[in-house]
Parts: structure tokens; C-alpha cells; sequence
């Protein structure tokens, strides 16, 4: 009854205040078409590629090496790892899901990634979020929002529940990868990855526009916007909005992606017992917003002034 209310109440906006909900959900077509688009899809498209082609596991032992031993995972964690965080947001978790479903990651494992390797990208901190926080440490920025997801999985990794034994393993992994034989499958892996992309940047985008017209109900009940519930809304749009204040606010709600990031991410995943898994990522993604918070709070007390 209380969603009922909700979305009756949110329609209800959407026809009143139809100029003003215009706006919003131009504005979330927009950071689509002009940030995440252009900014995700290649990536998108030579990962799926990688995974379809076996490039993938060949790729993995360039530093499965250092990797492999230092957080006891398989080659395709390793390749995981890696494409999560150089990559951003939702890669993480669409990796997770396109490597699972075709049998390279056990559950456990896969479940082990994805919290704490979906994180947003270090193009788009380095590139958006910092120059707008005007942070007179970038490098600390960096070392800190990245570095404590990654101790934070390494931590993990010692918890029973994320751990898997060899037998296990061994007796998971049924499918194996279809190495590239002629040009026509490379060919095919292309077609698979672009059209898969697509479809999965076309999702992106919708729930980019919905949540970020989710403003629009703030705005029309306190009559003017509410700027600090924008990047709990969409977190894009939302840091915009703030305009560099508030940055240790920022930061947190970086972390925790928002509730269009958490949409994504649901949509990127395919089976159903990762689905399942939501409830576990979300407190693993209200954890780490924790120690994010703790370490700048403590940085920008140690070395101010952090923020310019």
C-alpha cells in the first residue's frame, strides 16, 4: 500500500508539474548521453569481447601472479578485480555476472566480488569528482577511495562464506571457454558484445532518467530543490547540484552509489541467486561508505586544508 501511495503521489507530480519533470529527466538523458555512454560503452564492448574470446583468461596471467595468491582467487577473480576497478561502475558487477553465468566463478567467489569490486571509476573520480571537490590532495583521494575497498575484499576473502576450496572448484566450472578458432568467431564475439552492451547501456540510461527525476518530488513538496538528496537519488546529477560543497558528504554518498546505482547494478545481474544477493551487497556498500567517511574525516583533519 505504501508503494502504491508512492508511485500514485510521483505520477501525480509528473502530470502536475509536467515542465519541471521535463527538466529532470532531460537532465538525466543528458549526463547519460554525454557522461556514461561514451564514457562506458567501449569498455563494455572489449570486455564482452574478452570474455567471449578467451582473451580474457589469457589477459588474467599477465598478474594473476600478484593477485591470485594475495587474495587466494581464481584467474577470472584476478580478470575481475582488475576490470572492476579500472573500469567502474556497473562493469564490476556485469563482468561478475557475464563470467558466472558461463561457468568461470563459482557463487561464492562471485558473490566475494561483488562486494567490493563495483565501484565508480577512476576516469570519472579523477576527471569529475575531484576537480569539482576542488581536493588539494588528489593522490590521497585516490589511495583512499580505492584502496579501502580493495583491503576491504582482502579482508573478506578470510571470511568461510567467501571462501572456496579446490573441490569446490573443481566441480563448479562445467563450461569452458570457446577460444577464438576463425574469423568468424571473432566476428560472432563482436556482434554478442555490441548488442549485449547496448542493451545493458539502454537500461543504464533508464534508470538514470527515472532516478533522477525522483528530484522532482522534493522539489514540488518543499518548493524548491533539495540539492542533498540528489546523489542519494542519482549520484551524477546529484554531485552536480552540490556544486563542490559538501565534499566529505559527497564522498560517502560516492561510495554507496546512490539508488540508481543499485538499480543498475540489479539489472546487470542475470542469475537469479546473484539477484539474491542485493540485500548482502547493499550492507556491504553501506560498510564501506562508512570507512570512507572515517578515513577523510581523518586525512582532511591530519592534512588541512584537504579540500580547496
Amino acid at each position: 500500500m505504501f508503494l502504491t501511495c508512492l508511485f500514485a503521489f510521483f505520477l501525480l507530480g509528473i502530470l502536475t508539474k509536467s515542465s519541471l519533470s521535463v527538466a529532470y529527466a532531460s537532465q538525466g538523458m543528458q549526463l547519460w548521453l554525454n557522461s556514461m555512454l561514451p564514457a562506458l560503452l567501449p569498455f563494455m564492448i572489449l570486455s564482452g569481447i574478452m570474455i567471449r574470446t578467451n582473451m580474457a583468461q589469457r589477459l588474467t596471467k599477465l598478474f594473476s601472479p600478484l593477485l591470485g595468491p594475495l587474495l587466494r582467487c581464481s584467474d577470472s577473480a584476478c580478470f575481475t578485480v582488475v576490470i572492476g576497478f579500472l573500469c567502474g561502475f556497473p562493469l564490476g558487477a556485469k563482468t561478475v555476472s557475464d563470467l558466472y553465468d558461463r561457468g568461470h566463478l563459482e557463487f561464492k567467489e562471485a558473490r566475494w566480488l561483488l562486494a567490493f569490486c563495483n565501484n565508480i571509476g577512476p576516469a570519472f573520480f579523477m576527471g569529475f569528482v575531484l576537480p569539482l571537490l576542488h581536493a588539494a590532495h588528489p593522490l590521497y583521494c585516490v589511495a583512499g577511495f580505492y584502496g579501502i575497498p580493495f583491503l576491504y575484499g582482502l579482508l573478506l576473502r578470510f571470511v568461510p562464506r567467501y571462501h572456496n576450496s579446490r573441490v569446490e572448484r573443481r566441480s563448479f566450472i562445467t563450461k569452458a571457454p570457446e577460444p577464438i578458432s576463425d574469423t568468424s568467431g571473432l566476428v560472432n564475439a563482436l556482434q554478442d558484445a555490441v548488442s549485449g552492451s547496448m542493451l545493458t547501456m539502454l537500461n543504464l540510461g533508464g534508470y538514470m532518467i527515472l532516478f533522477n527525476l525522483l528530484n522532482l518530488l522534493p522539489h514540488w513538496i518543499m518548493g524548491s530543490p533539495v540539492p542533498l538528496l540528489g546523489p542519494l537519488f542519482e549520484i551524477t546529477s546529484g554531485l552536480r547540484s552540490l556544486n563542490g560543497t559538501h565534499p566529505l558528504y559527497c564522498m560517502t554518498a560516492l561510495t554507496f552509489g546512490g539508488l540508481s546505482c543499485l538499480a543498475q547494478t540489479l539489472s546487470c545481474l542475470k542469475a537469479p541467486e546473484l539477484k539474491q544477493c542485493m540485500g548482502e551487497y547493499l550492507l556491504h556498500k553501506c560498510i564501506l561508505s562508512l570507512l570512507v567517511l572515517l578515513y577523510f574525516i581523518c586525512i582532511s583533519t591530519i592534512l588541512p586544508p584537504f579540500w580547496g
